[in-house]
């Protein structure tokens, strides 16, 4: 299945690179390839993780405490955030 990203998944994936840089030069590049590894395994395998809301699945990114949220749509994957797990749920039902 292909992936298709909102319009401000680049954005979510920036701020928390951008983050990470500042903490430790590198870190954000590891917070990528964290990133890159749940889209494959969210492509392969798309229902491996729960429904949690609105037919929406969260992947939880390894080492980093952010959230992948998607659903399946026909022949696709529709992810419409990156957010930080401590983050407001209010703010995932913008983009549903």
């Amino acid at each position: 299945m292909k992936l298709i990203f909102h319009s401000l998944v680049e954005e979510d994936i920036q701020e928390a690179v951008d983050w990470y840089e500042s903490k430790s030069e590198g870190l954000g590049e590891e917070f990528i390839l964290s990133l890159y590894k749940s889209f494959s395994l969210i492509e392969s395998h798309p229902t491996v993780y729960e429904i949690r809301y609105a037919e929406f699945r969260i992947c939880l990114i390894d080492r980093f405490p952010y959230t992948i949220h998607y659903k399946e749509e026909g022949d696709h994957i529709f992810v419409s955030g990156i957010w930080h797990a401590s983050r407001n749920p209010a703010r995932w039902l913008d983009r549903i």
